[in-house]
Formats: structure tokens, sequence, C-alpha cells
């Protein structure tokens, strides 16, 4: 890169900085705030690391400028007056993304944002899921969790009875509260499950599977976390559950859900394999 497109990026990286400074640290308030959304700090690291991976590519490929890159920028900077005049910061990450998006176009060209469609793509995860979506989901999956955790329970002989999200034993009862619905997890796993998709898997049609299994995984782990934490207080002890075991939950769901996520990436490699022999 000469010397005076070197200069381009520093002025326009100023330059967004400043236009875009309020939704950074509104974003970054967010995430620390949030937990359902505290994996956000580590999707900007995610994405250097994507655009560093393809360092190589981006070398090689040719710069082809597109002119119609503005069209997008011009959105992004209308959008994001919009949502500033409105406080909306949300749609404020989205015409962050939607300028970066612009900018890649009208400097570099179509072939160049090709290559990094995913990176692009992958910006799409620092949006943080809105409070009313939480408030909708969080709610029957609550509900899911528990029918089938004392479904599980029963058909394993462990005497369990269920009122609404509470999970009724002797001695014991196991509330599966908002925290514990399994909604923080699954917006974590999918980040992550984009990511396993993108580097285990060859094709759009396996990536974007692996991706959407993310949900039913992050569903069974929170599961699996539920019944296990209720077998441990009946058969082993409550002041186990209400101590260690409660406060690490949230890792063992976690780790179980990567678990599975990469047992299911190897499964389906190994079915393409078993295929083409």
């Amino acid at each position: 890169m000469t010397k005076v497109g070197r200069l381009k990026l520093i002025f326009l990286a100023i330059l967004v900085s400043v236009l875009y400074f309020k939704t950074f640290v509104w974003l970054g308030q967010v995430y620390r705030t949030d937990p359902e959304n505290s994996h956000g700090f580590l999707i900007p690291l995610v994405l250097g690391y994507l655009i560093w991976s393809k360092r190589d590519v981006l070398k090689m490929a040719k710069s082809r400028p597109a002119s119609w890159g503005v069209v997008l920028i011009v959105l992004a900077i209308l959008l994001q007056i919009l949502s500033f005049r409105a406080g909306v910061y949300i749609t404020s990450v989205l015409s962050f993304i939607i300028l970066v998006t612009g900018l890649i176009l009208y400097l570099m060209g179509s072939e160049l944002l090709k290559k990094l469609s995913f990176p692009v793509l992958y910006m799409f995860f620092l949006v943080p899921l809105p409070g009313l979506v939480q408030a909708i989901l969080t709610f029957p999956m609550k509900i899911f969790a528990s029918k089938v955790s004392a479904g599980i329970l029963g058909a394993m002989g462990t005497p369990v009875l269920r009122e609404g999200n509470v999970l009724v034993m002797p001695e014991y009862s196991f509330e599966v509260a908002d925290a514990c619905s399994g909604l923080r997890s699954m917006m974590a796993l999918l980040a992550l499950g984009a990511l396993f998709a993108y580097f285990t898997q060859h094709t759009i049609f396996r990536k974007l599977l692996l991706f959407l299994l993310s949900v039913p995984i992050a569903i069974a782990a929170n599961i699996f976390r539920i019944v296990v934490t209720c077998l441990i207080a009946y058969y082993v002890s409550t002041s186990i559950v209400e101590g260690f075991l409660h406060e690490f939950s949230g890792i063992l769901v976690f780790m179980s859900a990567v678990v599975l996520l990469m047992a299911t990436s190897k499964l389906m490699k190994l079915k393409v394999s078993g295929a083409k022999t």
C-alpha cells in the first residue's frame, strides 16, 4: 500500500471513530451490563483475527473500486443521523456495518468484498439482542427447559413435580429463572457456531446447517445443566448445588455446548468423507 493509501485509511479510521464514538461507548456499556450480550467484547477480536487470516488472499486480490459503494456510504450516514435523532443506538450499529461494507466497495471493489464476506457478515454479532426480543424469548425458553427437564428426571426415577418454571423435589426446589433460560449461552454459541461452521465445513449448505444447529445444541446443554443440578441436589447434597455448582453452572452449560458443537461438526465431516468413499 502506498503512503497516500495509508494516509487515506488513517483519515477514514479517524472519521469513522468520531462519527460512531457514542455508538461504541454505548456498545461497551451494553456488553458490560447485559449478561445476554457480554460475549460482544470478543467479537472485535474475532473480526481482527478473521481479517488477519485472510491477509495473503487480500494481497493477491485485485483492487477495483466500485463507485456504487457511495450509495451504501450515504445510506449509512443518513441512518446514523436518524439514529442519533431518535436515540436508537441499535440502528446506529447497523449503520456502522453498512458503512464498512460501502467503504470496502468504494475503495477496493466487489472482489475484495467477496473475500471479506464472512467477516462483514460476522459484524452483525456486534448488534446487541434488543430487550424486547429477550423478553419475548426468555419465558417460552424457561417453560420449555422446565418441561423437558422434568420429563427426563421423571423418566430417570427422580421424584419431581413441575409448577410452571419451578421443579419441586423432596427438600429441594429448582427455579428455572431468566438467567437459566439458556438464551445467554445460545447467543454466545451462535457466534461460536458461526466460526466452527466457517472453518470446518466446506459447502454453504453445511456451514449454514451447523450454524443453525447451534440453537438446539445450546438448548440441550442448558437442559443438561438443569437435570445434572437437580440430580446432584437430590442424590448427593443441596449445599453443593447452592454453592460451587450454582456459581459455575454457566461454565458447565457453555463447555458442554462446545463439546456438542465440536462433535456435531466432526460427525458432519465424517459423513462427507464416508459419502465420498
